[in-house]
C-alpha cells in the first residue's frame, strides 16, 4: 500500500490497532522502496523530527505534528523533492525549521512548558507542610469510624478496618513519611475509597453559615431561603455493571423558596434558579450559625418531600430503561447463539457456547442487580434573598 507523507498519518494508523486494552502484540510492517526519493525523504524527515522530539517532549509535539499546517509542509516537502531531488536536504531543513519555529512559539505562550525545570524551595516548602495529608487523614478515619468501622492509631501509622471489613494495616497519610518507611502503605485522593469519600461529602453542613446575598432584577417583596437540591438514584449497589447497557446512576436538580413567613413557593424558586445563571450576586453577608442550622434543617425537610417526586420520575424512567434493556439482552443473546451453532469446528462451538451461557448468567445478574435501586438526596446551595440595602 502507499505510506502516507505525513508521518504522523502512520502512526495514527498503527494507532488504531495498537490500542489501550489491545492484549496482542502488534507488529507494523511499513514497505519502502530503497534508493527512491519517498525513501530518502522520509529517512532525512525521521531524523529530524527524532531529534525535535528530544528537545521539546511529545506533549504538544504530537498537535503540531497532526496540525492541517504540518500535513501541509509535509505534502509540499515530498512534492519538491520529487521535482528537485537534488535538493532533499535542503527542502527537509526549510521543512523542518518551520515545525521548529512553531513549536517555539508554543513552548513560549503554553503554561505546561512554562514550568521551570529548576526546583522552587519555597514552593516545594509550601507543599511539604500543606495540611491536605493531614485534612485526608480526618476525613478518612471519621469516616470510617462512624460507619461501624475501626481506626486504630499506631505510633507513626494506622490500621484501618473499613466499613466493609476490609483490613488494611500500616497506613500513613503523609508522603515524606512514606519515603522514610518504605512498608508503610500510602493513603491518599488516588485510593479508590477515600476519592469516594471526597466524592461523596456534601456540599454544604448543618451549621455552616448562609450566604444573604442581593440579586438585581427580583421583586423587592422576594426575599426569604432558596436552596437547588441534587436527587440521585444509584442502581445495582452491589457490583460494578460490565454487561448492561443502561446507566446505574441518574440525578435531578431541582430548587425550593420558602419565604420568612415560612410559605412554599415552587415558582419562585425557579425564578431565582434563572436569575442565578444570569447574574452575579452580591453578598450582604452571612446568617448567625445558630439560624443557619434551624433553616438548613427545615430546608432539608421540605426537599425531602419535594424531591419525592422527582425520584419517582427518575425510578419510572429507569424501570423503562430496565425493561428495554431486558428485551435487547434477550435478542442478543438469541442471535449469539444462532451464530455459534454455524461454526464447525466442535470445540470451538462448544467454547463459544459455554462462554455465551456465562455472559447471560452474569447479565441476569446483572439485571437483577440493576433492580436494587437506592435514593439519595443532598444540599448543592442554599443562600438567603434579600432586598438591597
Amino acid at each position: 500500500y502507499d505510506l502516507p507523507w505525513n508521518p504522523m498519518r502512520l502512526e495514527q494508523r498503527i494507532g488504531r490497532v495498537d490500542r489501550i486494552g489491545q492484549n496482542k502484540v502488534v507488529q507494523a510492517i511499513n514497505f519502502q522502496f530503497e534508493d527512491s526519493v519517498e525513501f530518502r525523504v522520509r529517512e532525512v524527515l525521521e531524523q529530524k523530527l527524532s531529534t525535535i522530539l528530544q528537545e521539546f517532549g511529545i506533549d504538544k509535539t504530537g498537535d503540531v505534528l497532526d496540525s492541517a499546517q504540518a500535513g501541509e509542509l509535509f505534502e509540499n516537502a515530498f512534492t519538491n523533492s520529487i521535482i528537485h531531488p537534488d535538493q532533499i536536504e535542503k527542502t527537509v531543513e526549510d521543512t523542518v525549521r518551520q515545525i521548529r519555529n512553531e513549536l517555539e512559539a508554543i513552548k513560549e505562550t503554553s503554561p505546561l512548558y512554562g514550568l521551570s525545570e529548576q526546583p522552587d524551595t519555597q514552593t516545594a516548602e509550601q507543599l511539604r507542610n500543606h495540611p491536605l495529608p493531614y485534612w485526608v487523614e480526618r476525613m478518612t478515619t471519621n469516616y470510617i469510624q462512624a460507619n461501624g468501622g475501626d481506626a486504630i492509631r499506631k505510633r507513626s501509622c494506622w490500621d484501618l478496618t473499613w466499613p466493609d471489613g476490609q483490613l488494611m494495616r500500616k497506613c500513613i497519610f503523609h508522603s515524606r513519611e512514606q519515603q522514610r518507611l518504605s512498608d508503610m502503605n500510602l493513603i491518599n485522593l488516588e485510593n479508590k475509597k477515600v476519592r469516594e469519600i471526597s466524592v461523596n461529602i456534601p456540599q454544604i453542613m448543618a451549621g455552616q453559615p448562609i450566604p444573604r446575598v442581593f440579586l438585581n432584577g427580583l421583586p423587592t417583596s422576594l426575599f426569604g431561603y432558596w436552596g437547588l437540591f441534587e436527587v440521585d438514584l444509584q442502581a445495582g449497589v452491589h457490583k460494578t455493571s460490565s454487561l448492561l447497557r443502561i446507566p446505574l446512576m441518574r440525578r435531578r436538580f431541582f430548587s425550593i423558596f420558602v419565604n420568612d413567613e415560612d410559605r412554599l413557593f415552587l415558582p419562585s424558586a425557579r425564578t431565582i434558579w434563572d436569575k442565578l445563571q444570569i447574574a452575579s450576586p452580591d453578598l450582604l453577608g452571612y446568617v448567625s450559625t445558630e439560624e443557619s442550622t434551624i433553616r438548613f434543617e427545615y430546608l432539608m425537610s421540605l426537599a425531602e418531600q419535594a424531591g419525592k417526586d422527582h425520584f419517582e420520575s427518575l425510578n419510572h424512567v429507569h424501570r423503562l430503561s430496565i425493561a428495554r434493556e431486558q428485551i435487547r439482552g434477550e435478542k442478543a443473546f438469541v442471535s449469539r447463539r444462532k451464530s455459534i451453532e454455524k461454526i464447525g469446528l466442535p470445540e470451538v462451538r462448544r467454547f463459544r457456547a459455554n462462554k455465551c451461557d456465562r455472559d447471560e448468567r452474569e447479565w441476569l445478574s446483572e439485571l437483577e442487580s440493576a433492580n436494587q435501586i437506592v435514593p439519595d438526596i443532598r444540599p448543592v446551595l442554599i443562600l438567603r434573598v434579600e432586598p438591597e440595602r
